[in-house]
């Protein structure tokens, strides 16, 4: 008969090292973290280009308003451990952080690398044990007795490798947005078999690709402070501002990651370039200023106008 731990963690990622390092008490507690990769924390790995954003610098209440409708769900988390004590964690095992102009927080090494090494670290020093390379196949609750030391239900988790008895089992396998990191929302389906409702998902933080794309030679050229409509069919959904970047598919960008969250299959969008100035109005500076600077290249003139335009390529006022 297996050992019973105090709690098992489903997933080796920051909030599942983190989870462990709590409940093992400081050590008091037997806890075993399993992670299906070869390694913990492969998503932090290339979070922020591997820089890590690890958090912002603001007021953690006004963190409540960036979470969609889910703000007021996520409060008595965010208040109970908040931004300034993640930084203070962080900086009482050695790992520095700055602050950049936007607020962003990053390691000063600016290596997600450190901040992975600093979680592991402290989970291990808690006595916690991680095993890499053995996801959870199956969970189940089986009735305790005095030889399993419970006195109820405990659940049985099964690996390729074993199986474990725990009278707490946490699933923090991430989401279904990245597989080959391990986010491949298995954790839902470990969910689901324990008796919970799962919500269903839909994409998020993505581009858009859009059908019958007329624009792949844009390409690379990107619009700051973009004014952004979402419709649902002739319904205005949401709206948004912020840069937006032309793929060979479709639309990215902050701005476009933002509004995101809000889109489904067969909406559409209406950007504009030029917030405030009219169709007729744009016309007429740019005729203006391209008689004005008949040498100037077109992304200068743009410029002129209102930022409208920057990365890319350029070509003559015009031209094509």
């Amino acid at each position: 008969m297996p050992n019973v731990y105090d709690a098992v963690v489903a997933g080796g990622g920051p909030a599942g090292l983190i989870c462990a390092e709590i409940a093992s008490g400081g050590g008091k507690n037997r806890v075993l973290v399993l992670e299906k990769k070869s390694g913990c924390g492969r998503k932090l790995l290339i979070t922020g280009q591997s820089q890590c954003n690890l958090t912002h610098d603001g007021d953690i209440r006004d963190f409540f308003g960036h979470y969609g409708g889910n703000g007021q769900f996520l409060k008595a988390a965010l208040m109970s451990f908040s931004n300034r004590d993640l930084l203070a964690a962080f900086a009482d095992c050695g790992l520095m952080t700055e602050t950049d102009k936007n607020g962003k927080v990053f390691p000063v090494s600016r290596k997600a690398a450190d901040v992975l090494d600093v979680l592991v670290k402290r989970a291990e020093a808690c006595g916690v044990i991680i095993k890499c390379g053995e996801p959870v196949r199956s969970v189940r609750v089986v009735c305790g007795n005095a030889e399993d030391g419970g006195d109820g239900g405990l659940f049985e988790i099964v690996t390729d490798f074993g199986r474990y008895l725990s009278k707490n089992f946490v699933v923090a396998c991430g989401g279904i947005t990245y597989p080959a990191t391990g986010s491949d929302g298995d954790g839902y389906a470990i969910a689901k078999s324990l008796g919970h409702t799962v919500t269903p998902v839909s994409p998020a933080l993505c581009g858009f690709v859009i059908g019958d794309y007329p624009f792949a030679d844009l390409s690379g050229i990107s619009f700051p402070n973009a004014k952004i409509s979402l419709y649902h069919g002739n319904k205005k959904a949401h709206e948004g501002a912020g840069d937006i970047l032309f793929t060979h598919k479709g639309v990215s960008g902050p701005g476009i990651l933002h509004i995101s969250r809000y889109a489904a299959a067969g909406d559409f969008i209406r950007v504009s370039f030029i917030e405030g100035m009219t169709a007729e109005k744009f016309r007429e500076s740019l005729v203006r200023l391209a008689a004005e600077n008949p040498k100037k290249l077109v992304r200068s003139v743009l410029l002129g106008i209102g930022g409208c335009c920057k990365g890319g390529r350029d070509g003559a006022v015009g031209g094509g």
